[in-house]
């Protein structure tokens, strides 16, 4: 008995999903001359004055139109009473459900162009903060060659918006295995290399302090 009425409900909820696709197909076609003055998507006041009939209630509209034909209705009765008097209940009712699932259609149409908005915005992200570890990874390896340690620290990392690469960097001393200072330094792109400013290369130089300060601290502050 349960497998039965299973199967009943299962046939039903398909036939209705089929005769719900056609009804939509069919009111689609006839609302195709309606679109002139509601707009495809039935958002458009019709003459800049009507009602937005878009998602508005089946039956209402269903309500509405048969008013329209029979002459009565709205001030906007004679004007409808032209575009819908060859309709027949058939028509009126397919149109009438394919206006309000328009409303529908707009909220699915909206959120899958910010779903794709929002990949878009994901995937260009993941693409930066790739570009970002390459470089930071790129400068690195430069300062290793540079500095003559087993051992090199960094921190406050990041790169300004002129695209150098700013943060402070300590080494190990080998014989000593003891950390120097942490000390200032900035590193721009120049014809696909790196060259990189430091503290520790112009001892304590205010031209050196200003020119990180301008390129670097202000965003650290």
């Amino acid at each position: 008995m349960f497998k039965v009425l299973t199967s009943i409900f299962i046939f039903t909820m398909l036939s209705h999903a089929k005769s719900n696709t056609e009804t939509i197909k069919i009111g689609k076609e006839i609302f195709a001359k309606c679109a002139v003055c509601h707009g495809a998507d039935g958002r458009k006041k019709a003459l800049g004055k009507s009602e937005i009939i878009g998602g508005r209630p089946a039956e209402e509209i269903e309500r509405k139109v048969k008013e329209y034909k029979a002459g009565t209705g709205s001030l906007y009765g004679k004007i409808m009473k032209g575009n819908v008097i060859s309709l027949s209940d058939y028509d009126i009712r397919n149109v009438a459900e394919y206006i309000s699932s328009l409303d529908k259609q707009s909220e699915a149409a909206i959120r899958m162009e910010r779903e794709k908005i929002a990949t878009r915005i994901e995937r260009t992200e993941k693409i930066e903060k790739a570009k970002k570890a390459s470089r930071i990874k790129r400068v690195k390896k430069t300062i290793g060659k540079m500095i003559n340690s087993d051992k090199i620290e960094y921190k406050h990392l990041f790169i300004n918006p002129d695209d150098a690469v700013c943060g402070y960097i300590r080494a190990m001393n080998r014989d000593t295995g003891l950390f120097s200072n942490y000390k200032k330094f900035v590193s721009y792109p120049i014809d696909g290399e790196e060259i990189v400013s430091a503290e520790d290369r112009y001892g304590k130089s205010p031209m050196f302090d200003d020119m990180w300060y301008k390129a670097c601290g202000k965003y650290l502050n």
